[in-house]
């Protein structure tokens, strides 16, 4: 694969969105942007992103690809550096994504992903934490992903797909 983006046909808009974003985190990461979102490019990424569209539009793989994209050592998802392949194959350390068992995403889950992502990134560049298919995220398990992503401090980045439209 040359290119973590390639699968997402016909989305050339979400993807550029995409790829300014893990640009602009590169820069915050790497300290050469203002924190303050004072720039363009800085503050075109935030903490957390929501994938949104209709069960074909691939959400899922849209948030892996950009997981990796934040992660990859030579740019914006070059596909073929090791924090890419990890990141795609899901095993990379700084990536977690909490998915649902049963019906529901519990408390316990919540908590795991948070603490996970409050901690130090062990070799990739920040921690990446996302939901799939957050509906099943119950209200008492949004209580600590609000408190633990919703502070003043700057949160991990997020990357939770949403519930398949009704």
């Amino acid at each position: 694969m040359s290119d973590v983006f390639a699968d997402l046909i016909g989305q050339e808009e979400a993807v550029e969105t995409l790829r300014r974003a893990a640009a602009a985190a590169r820069t915050r990461v790497t300290g050469g942007g203002a924190r303050d979102g004072g720039d363009a490019q800085a503050s075109a990424m935030t903490h957390a992103w929501l994938f949104t569209g209709p069960s074909s539009s691939d959400r899922t793989a849209a948030a892996r690809a950009f997981a990796a994209a934040l992660q990859c050592q030579r740019g914006t998802g070059c596909g073929q550096c090791p924090e890419c392949h990890t990141v795609l194959a899901g095993t990379h350390a700084d990536v977690t994504v909490v998915v649902s068992e049963g019906l529901s995403i519990g408390v316990s889950d919540i908590r795991s992903l948070v603490l996970r992502a409050a901690s130090a990134p062990s070799g990739g560049r920040c921690k990446v934490g996302g939901i799939e298919n957050a509906d099943g995220l119950t209200e008492a398990a949004g209580n600590p992903l609000l408190r633990g992503w919703g502070g003043p401090a700057p949160p991990p980045v997020s990357c939770p797909p949403p519930p398949p439209p009704t």
